[in-house]
């Protein structure tokens, strides 16, 4: 998913293009990044209904559920979101163009995707290793549970 958001946020740099990065404005180079963005959507987009679900099933754990129904209002909560995203982003996006231009705009909002990649690379980094160190501490606990002593009579 991460790779998602920083082929996206390299569309968008070479959307705009970017001032930062000093990027010849041409047709070739506006290809190029829509073909980019093209293969950043699926990286970003068809991982969040597991993760969406793998979360819910965390949090109900205790609780009956119907595993149809997990995934109905999983999927719900994904387009529900994803919707939410299509009204604000061409808002956010012509509020920006408007005050910085289409160049500073396109810098800004890839500069908002990679920082994003890298807020979701460090949080499930954390989030493994956490369960790392729960997997490892569980499996020292059963090697120091006594065993049954088969000690001859």
């Amino acid at each position: 998913m991460a790779l998602g958001f920083c082929l996206g946020g390299l569309a968008s740099f070479l959307l705009g293009p970017s001032k930062f990065f000093h990027i010849p404005s041409n047709s070739y180079i506006i290809g190029i990044s829509l073909l980019v963005m093209g293969f950043s959507g699926p990286l970003t987009f068809v991982p969040c209904i597991p993760e969406v679900m793998d979360k819910m099933e965390k949090i109900l754990i205790n609780f009956q559920y119907d595993k149809n129904l997990l995934a109905d209002k999983s999927s719900a909560l994904y387009v529900a979101s994803y919707s939410f995203g299509l009204i604000i982003s061409p808002i956010l996006a012509g509020y920006l163009a408007d005050q910085y231009g289409i160049n500073i705009a396109c810098g800004l909002l890839g500069a908002g995707s990679f920082a994003f990649a890298l807020l979701l690379i460090l949080v499930s980094t954390k989030t493994h290793y956490q369960n790392y160190l729960q997997l490892e501490n569980l499996s020292h606990q059963q090697d120091i549970q006594p065993k049954n002593n088969l000690q001859g009579n």
